[in-house]
């Protein structure tokens, strides 16, 4: 008896290759060749890849190697992956599956420590608004939180941390530190934010970084006073001031000036075509005295036209949501003789123009009519676009100065020479009224609709002011005939100062300013009326005034002026006057609101500003035009501003010079 031994060789003799699993020969069971040489005939699925057979290792390729019908499952080379169920791309470590490609809502990074909320991630932002260690860093509401608090020493104990200590930044109150670091005086307690600013003490107690101003009171020297002078150029004396208003039309958000030189635009001292210069975001002057050089220059090229005569800075009459530069030029000649023209500029407007450059020009109606000596916007129709209303005083009947009154509704359409022929609306004055000049809008009757204050300066020889509802300019058809209130006047010239746009008794309804001077004498006493909540309907005479304002002297009071904004920030609309002809080089009275019905003169003004006699004179002082000084918050200190209009006597040429005045808080 003999044992055959078994060596691990074939039947055949050949030695096992151990990288193959079969454990048969299926060539040789089936007789079918194997053409890769992998042992498989039979089953194999690529008899052309002897790497692809039944039982070979699956692979991420694509590639059904193990024959069993499915692709690159269980995988040798499957990658991990983790469940992102929060979607913030980072996965839960904790629940990971393997397969060549990623799941839905799956990614290959495991380092998420919350997938139940998406804020919470490697890289997020640390918060100490919550209990989360929302960066997973292995650490909570650090030092470094987005929302860590600036912690400083408050020595004096007044709630405010120190400014100028080194910040302590931490989501809890490290010690007695204290989170507000705003202390500008971390040694005395009434030096606070929240401390009351005395002012003009020079102490800034409420660490704004300036002493307050007070409001102005008692009698104040307008040269020192004034924030900003602006003086005209070489080009520009400005001999002939006449508008000075505020807008932003350079749509850059911040508030822009208007000067009007309607009758000397050059050097020569001659009466040329005229100008308005722009001074574009008062906020970046900042110095004391400016010059107009650098100012853009929006001017007629030819003739004698009084360009600049009136001028609009706020209004957006095209209403494609910019507001727009409207000027008038009371002796252009287009076609007619001192017909007047009114010349319509797009805003925004960031570069030099001439009237060829605008977009719409509106006429007279006939010779002589010099229109429009004044042009007030406002919403009459109530359709949320500006309309304009524009006065001409001096369109004549039978030879004489009857005036009239166009109303144009907004949108202004583009094109040349469009006649107030045309208007929506319009009303004449009778023989020597002069109908039409001043103007003013307001909302009288709190209906939502604009209203229209319109002088008629020497209206049946005592002058009147006329007031139309918008109700009654919308339902008019043409001629809108007699006004709705009369206010009869006490003389020649009453109306010649005019304003119905402020609330000067703090009721909430706009009152009426009406102030007369003799037409024929020029400067005279003067009186300044003012009717409460005079209401839009019947008949009034200067007698119903509530409050009658005396002129100081005899031969100094022009009638300018009026209501004004809210000046020293009380919440009250307030009111000024200017007398430009007194022996103190003109003054501007100022009274700050509520009004008191007790007062009587000009010389009860709160504030009283004063010129220079032979240096600065006649402050107050403009040729017709935008007779208001009301200029609103220009520098967006939540304060009103206004400006003052002087002729500087002591440099050659006596070119008119702009006082610029900040408001200012009372004490």
């Amino acid at each position: 008896m003999f044992l055959l031994a078994l060596f691990g060789c074939a039947g055949d003799g050949a030695p096992i290759d151990p990288s193959k699993p079969p454990t048969h020969d299926s060539a040789t069971d089936s007789g079918e060749a194997d053409l890769d040489g992998d042992g498989f005939a039979e089953g194999d699925c690529d008899d052309g890849d002897p790497a692809v057979y039944p039982g070979a290792a699956e692979h991420c390729d694509g590639v059904d190697e193990d024959c069993d019908g499915a692709v690159d499952e269980d995988a040798t080379d499957a990658a991990t992956w983790y469940v992102d169920a929060d979607g913030d791309g980072f996965g839960d470590p904790d629940v990971s599956t393997r397969a060549c490609d990623a799941p839905a809502g799956s990614v290959g990074d495991a380092t998420d420590c919350d997938d139940g909320d998406a804020t919470v991630h490697p890289g997020g932002v640390e918060r100490c608004d919550t209990e989360a260690d929302d960066d997973c860093d292995g650490a909570a509401n650090e030092a470094d939180a987005a929302d860590a608090l600036d912690w400083r020493p408050d020595m004096d104990g007044d709630g405010f941390g120190d400014a100028s200590a080194p910040p302590t930044w931490s989501c809890v109150q490290p010690g007695d530190l204290v989170a507000d670091p705003s202390d500008c005086d971390d040694a005395d307690p009434e030096i606070r934010p929240t401390a009351r600013d005395v002012c003009n003490d020079g102490i800034d107690q409420d660490c704004t970084g300036a002493d307050k101003r007070c409001a102005d009171t008692g009698v104040v020297d307008a040269t020192d006073r004034a924030d900003v002078t602006l003086l005209g150029d070489g080009m520009s004396p400005y001999q002939n001031l006449t508008s000075v208003v505020a807008g932003d039309v350079d749509g850059d958000g911040a508030a822009d000036l208007a000067i009007s030189n309607p009758a000397d635009r050059g050097d020569d001292g001659i009466n040329d075509a005229g100008l308005v210069a722009i001074v574009p975001d008062v906020t970046s002057l900042g110095a004391e005295v400016v010059t107009l050089d650098l100012a853009l220059r929006v001017e007629a090229t030819s003739g004698s036209t009084y360009f600049g005569s009136t001028v609009l800075l706020d209004a957006d009459v095209d209403d494609d949501g910019s507001a727009d530069l409207v000027v008038g030029a009371v002796a252009a000649d287009l076609g007619l003789e001192n017909q007047g023209a009114v010349y319509v500029f797009r805003g925004p407007i960031t570069s030099d123009l001439t009237e060829a450059d605008a977009f719409a020009s509106l006429t007279g109606e006939l010779a002589g009519d010099e229109f429009a000596s004044e042009i007030r916007p406002g919403d009459f129709d109530g359709d949320g676009v500006a309309d304009l209303a524009l006065g001409t005083q001096y369109q004549s009947t039978n030879g004489t100065e009857a005036g009239a009154l166009y109303v144009m509704f907004g949108p202004i359409a583009e094109g040349a020479q469009q006649s107030a022929a045309g208007a929506d609306r319009y009303a004449r004055g009778q023989a020597d009224w002069r109908f039409g000049w001043p103007l003013s809008v307001a909302d009288l009757d709190g209906d939502g609709l604009d209203d229209l204050a319109v002088g008629a300066i020497n209206e049946d020889g005592v002058g009147a002011v006329n007031v139309y509802t918008g109700a009654s300019i919308l339902g008019a058809v043409g001629d809108l005939g007699a006004g709705d209130l009369c206010i009869e006047g006490s003389g020649p010239g009453f109306g010649v100062g005019l304003d119905a746009a402020h609330d000067l008794d703090g009721s909430g309804t706009p009152d009426i300013v009406v102030s007369v001077s003799s037409l024929s004498s020029g400067f005279s006493p003067g009186q300044s009326y003012l009717f409460f909540d005079p209401g839009t309907s019947g008949t009034l005479t200067w007698t119903d005034a509530d409050v009658t304002l005396d002129s100081p002297c005899v031969s100094c009071f022009n009638g300018d002026g009026g209501g004004m904004g809210d000046v020293n920030g009380d919440g009250f609309d307030d009111l000024m006057f200017v007398t430009p002809g007194d022996e103190e080089g003109g003054s501007a009275w100022l009274f700050y609101g509520p009004i008191s019905p007790d007062l009587g003169a000009l010389a009860d003004a709160d504030a009283q500003f004063v010129g220079r006699e032979g240096e600065v004179e006649d402050l107050g002082l403009r040729h017709g035009g935008n007779r208001t000084f009301d200029l609103g918050d220009v520098n967006a200190d939540g304060f009103d501003d206004f400006v003052l209009p002087a002729i500087y006597a002591a440099a050659d040429g006596w070119p008119d010079q702009i006082m610029l005045f900040y408001g200012a808080a009372g004490p």
